[in-house]
């Protein structure tokens, strides 16, 4: 990651480092670089919100991104974010993201769209990937820092705020690749991760009124069948995820365990 960000030649940047007090092999890799660090920081915190906030206090450039240890930017990524943030200022520059699996072949793109916060909302149309999003930080002060009760889903919500200051504006270009691999957060606790997503968009729900139907829809049968698995497999915690589908909407719970299965299933036979 730090290569990658250094390979860019990109003659004013700020690369800001904070870590969370890790082994001998990582702080020798860190050590590697640190003369090109603007600023560093390897001390135990309270978990990687906390991390990254502490990072946020120390922004200073004109746009800043939120990037993770196992992941990287393709070459000559920040002359064209630069170039996109000239001909839009103050919105959020969204680039393409590939994503590849540790131990496989299998590779994906997500494709970024113009959206405002309205659109963004709807959780259920759109793919949330932090990595290609470079963040105007003159709406920092309002939108405010990382929330630090959230564990997964905690960038999420810190787009959805910047979004009530801006909009994004699409790169159509890649400009980074995340991998995915067994341990990561988002893998191993992917549940959970949805758990905190759709508490997030409840008070979204309550602003935009014309999706609040369609959201409860749709977290009514995820949270009903995530719940499900959970009890198949002997999984903590299954009844909560059950209950609170039930919660959001009887109908579309039950409906997404059978007839909603089938649906799904023919749809993939049909797509082939």
């Amino acid at each position: 990651m730090i290569r990658s960000v250094l390979l860019q030649g990109y003659p004013d940047l700020d690369l800001i480092l904070v870590d969370g007090a890790s082994n001998r092999e990582t702080l020798d890799i860190i050590a590697k670089y640190e003369r090109w660090y603007s600023r560093s920081v390897t001390e135990p915190d309270r978990g990687q919100s906390h991390a990254v906030n502490k990072g946020l206090g120390w922004v200073t450039g004109d746009l800043f991104n939120i990037f993770d240890t196992d992941d990287y930017f393709l070459p000559g990524s920040f002359g064209m974010v630069a170039e996109a943030h000239a001909r839009d200022p103050g919105q959020i520059i969204a680039g393409d993201v590939v994503r590849i699996w540790e131990g496989s072949a299998k590779t994906a793109i997500h494709f970024p769209s113009e959206l405002d916060l309205h659109a963004y909302a709807q959780w259920w149309k759109i793919e949330h990937q932090e990595s290609g999003l470079f963040y105007p930080s003159r709406h920092l002060a309002a939108a405010g820092n990382i929330d630090e009760g959230l564990h997964c889903s905690m960038d999420y919500e810190f787009t959805l705020r910047y979004l009530a200051f801006t909009k994004i504006s699409v790169l159509h270009c890649p400009v980074a690749v995340v991998r995915s691999h067994p341990e990561q957060k988002s893998v191993k606790g992917g549940d959970c991760c949805i758990w905190e997503c759709m508490q997030i968009s409840k008070k979204y729900q309550k602003m935009f009124p014309d999706i609040d139907a369609e959201a409860n829809r749709h977290a009514a049968g995820i949270l009903f069948g995530f719940g499900f698995r959970r009890f198949l497999f002997g999984q903590g915690d299954s009844w909560k995820y059950m209950k609170e589908g039930l919660l959001r909407h009887p109908f579309w719970a039950l409906y997404w365990l059978l007839p909603g299965w089938f649906l799904r299933k023919w749809s993939k036979l049909t797509a082939l």
